[in-house]
């Protein structure tokens, strides 16, 4: 049936054919329909349908997201430096050192050097951890060393045999900072790590924060001020919510201050109590990384390792290790935090001046290294390490057999015996007392200034057989030092750490104060760099 327009005539319907029957579409409709009439879709159907298409939507984005991820992660390849020798002065019958190659690495195990430069402090790497991650496994190791550790450089100046002053130090060699940290460090424990990690300070504070703070159990008071670096520390002892601002000034502290600038308390324990703190701390830090929650921050945290850290790892292979670690289930049960093992020493100069050292327990770091950092299939030997310890009859010796200053066993040598302290694996620890060292006066480090390296190729030392561990049993004599030398500040003993987890607990803090140590002649308010 035909309508009227709006002219008078007649318009004919859509389904109205010109003859006025109906059109041949809606009966083919209505045959499809059964020839009955489309029913209205009820409330409940309208959400439901409104859900399928959601839901269809978020599938959808969650693949692009996938397809996108998987083009951002890139898992990375062992670089080329992995060739090491295998004992110091055999050669094979091509003229080379013989070396382990990439092809005897385990499967999927990777190494890092991570270090935190203290930028204000002068820039030196005043953290310095060394990290294997076995990802089949799933087991994370760390271990950290102590940043006062005796290494073999033909440097003559005594804050410059220090393995913190080794990275500044690198341009006097000619060399690259952190490649000539990464070396020294394999010196240490055979290997060169794959990978290096240079942090500032900052980035603690950004990574804290974008995963929304942590809480933490301060092991002390921390009062320090120095309007020279903009370093100003203040955090109560005890469990409390820890910001990124807060991050920062705990795993920086070191001394107290008083309004004068003078400097005491501080760890008991000295770096080894500092070593503890930071390595509680990033076990808070790792377990809040690892939580499913921030599986979605991953990206996130990837950028904030790029914008603020030198690596030579990709962001896209920092990616990777976020996701293997997140999506394989690591979890803290599995990571496992060492110190070096060693052997607190004050060295004496021609002054009688007492110079804290960390001496390397060479068969305990050996131990240590095969059990649970070693990247390679086969066993390091002794001869692929290059040492200082003191040999049996307290000489400094290398185990390379070449000491690289020809001189430093006329420039430093032991005069004065101290105290032993070990320590069980459950933290306990036992102590037998013999004299004290005196405390370590200003060297050129606190001041900022490093010693150039000798010119030559070294010297044999004795004794390279020697085995470093017993070092930590032998003791000389107590003799009287030379009326120029500095008097104790504090009673400094020898300590021996043994290589064993740190304990899940913060250090308790003692009920008396720990005496000052020696301010520095120069650079007052500066962190010391003794």
């Amino acid at each position: 049936m035909g309508l009227l327009n709006g002219k008078g005539g007649a318009r004919l319907s859509k389904d109205t054919a010109q003859d006025g029957t109906a059109s041949k579409r809606t009966l083919l409709r209505k045959e499809k329909r059964g020839g009955k009439a489309q029913v209205p879709l009820t409330k409940k159907k309208k959400i439901l349908r409104v859900v399928y298409i959601t839901v269809t939507v978020i599938a959808a984005l969650i693949v692009v997201a996938f397809v996108a991820s998987s083009i951002f992660i890139d898992q990375p390849v062992v670089p080329d430096n992995t060739r090491r020798p295998i004992a110091s002065g055999s050669v094979d019958d091509t003229g080379e050192s013989p070396g382990r190659l990439s092809a005897d690495r385990k499967d999927n195990v990777w190494t890092f050097l991570v270090v935190g430069r203290d930028t204000g402090g002068g820039g030196n790497t005043d953290t310095m951890m060394l990290v294997t991650y076995d990802i089949p496994n799933q087991k994370l190791n760390v271990m950290s060393l102590p940043r006062d550790t005796l290494v073999n450089v033909s440097a003559t100046g005594a804050a410059s045999k220090k393995l913190n002053a080794v990275y500044n130090s690198a341009p006097s060699y000619g060399e690259e900072k952190i490649d000539f940290l990464a070396e020294h460090v394999a010196n240490l424990v055979g290997y060169p790590p794959d990978f290096t990690i240079v942090i500032e300070w900052e980035a603690v504070g950004e990574l804290v924060d974008a995963i929304g703070g942590v809480y933490f159990d301060v092991p002390l008071d921390m009062n320090y001020e120095d309007y020279t670096q903009d370093l100003y520390i203040h955090v109560n002892k005890g469990y409390q919510y820890v910001d990124g601002d807060k991050a920062m000034q705990i795993i920086r502290y070191r001394y107290n201050s008083t309004s004068t600038g003078k400097l005491y308390g501080g760890y008991p324990e000295g770096d080894i109590g500092r070593i503890q703190t930071q390595q509680d701390f990033l076990k808070v830090v790792i377990e809040s990384c690892l939580q499913f929650k921030n599986v979605t921050k991953i990206n996130e945290l990837a950028k904030i390792f790029s914008e603020q850290v030198e690596t030579t790892l990709t962001i896209n292979n920092l990616a990777w290790f976020g996701k293997e670690a997140i999506m394989n289930g690591l979890s803290m049960e599995n990571v496992a935090f060492y110190t070096m093992p060693n052997t607190t020493k004050y060295l004496y100069n021609s002054a009688g001046t007492g110079i804290s050292y960390v001496l390397v327990n060479v068969d305990e770091m050996l131990s240590l290294v095969n059990e649970s950092f070693n990247p390679y299939k086969e066993d390091i030997q002794r001869g692929e390490l290059d040492i200082l310890y003191l040999d049996s009859s307290n000489q400094i010796a290398a185990t390379s057999g070449v000491l690289q200053d020809s001189g430093i066993n006329s420039r430093l040598r032991v005069t004065a015996s101290s105290t032993t302290k070990s320590s069980t694996s459950s933290g306990s620890t036992s102590t037998s007392t013999a004299s004290p060292s005196p405390s370590p006066t200003q060297t050129e480090e606190e001041s900022g200034q490093s010693t150039a390296p000798q010119t030559g190729t070294g010297s044999s030392s004795s004794g390279g057989t020697s085995s470093a561990g017993s070092s930590g049993s032998q003791t000389t004599p107590p003799s009287t030092a030379p009326e120029t030398s500095t008097p104790a500040a504090s009673t400094a003993p020898e300590t021996t750490t043994p290589a064993t987890t740190a304990p899940e607990t913060a250090t308790p803090t003692p009920s008396t104060p720990t005496p000052a140590p020696v301010e520095p002649d120069s650079g007052a308010g500066m962190l010391p760099e003794d």
